[in-house]
């Protein structure tokens, strides 16, 4: 049953994904390696392949019973990565790009999920593969997908926030200084 759930989720994700490509005109953009460095790419294709050759074993060797203790919270928390994934992929609407590209008819998105933090999707996308840790109890496929949304939140937001800042100038500066990068404030927090 809990494989049933992790492959469920899994499934939710693509078509979600494939869905807003397809709309946005994003199935490929060939355009990965202009924004990033190569090394930075290659990293997490290398961890890709360590989440998905740990996902078949998972599938085929874990014999593992449902634990419900962790099954249930771990399916609320990727379903609510759905949710948040969905929302975010809805406010950028025509901004939406699987690149670092800020290019000429782009504008800054700061509604929806975006008014909140600076970056919804790397949040959804962490919470997703915490909750499929918790529902699967699969160390190497939880935490290597983990890592993956990890490297991008660490490393590849550099080049991010720099290509965004240098597309937006002030309009960038004023936003990431009012917006925290990844979780919310809590009312009365300072800035």
């Amino acid at each position: 049953m809990q494989k049933a759930i992790v492959i469920g989720f899994l499934c939710l994700l693509t078509a979600l994904r494939f869905y807003f490509k397809l709309k946005f005109h994003a199935l490929w953009s060939g355009k990965a390696f202009r924004y990033e460095p190569l090394w930075l790419v290659l990293i997490r294709y290398a961890l890709g392949i360590v989440l998905m050759s740990s996902l078949v074993l998972y599938l085929v060797a874990d014999p593992a019973p449902v634990d419900w203790r962790f099954a249930m919270p771990g399916s609320l928390i990727a379903l609510c990565a759905i949710a948040l994934l969905f929302a975010t992929h809805r406010a950028l609407d025509g901004n939406f790009s699987t690149t670092i590209d800020v290019g000429k008819g782009r504008s800054l998105v700061t509604t929806g999920p975006y008014r909140l933090v600076r970056h919804p999707m790397y949040v959804a996308y962490l919470m997703f593969f915490l909750g499929l840790l918790a529902v699967s109890k699969n160390l190497a496929f939880g935490l290597s997908g983990a890592a993956i949304i990890l490297s991008l939140m660490v490393i590849r937001i550099r080049y991010e926030e720099a290509s965004l800042l240098e597309r937006f100038w002030e309009e960038y500066a004023r936003y990431a200084e009012s917006v925290p990068r990844f979780f919310p404030r809590m009312k009365g927090e300072k800035k």
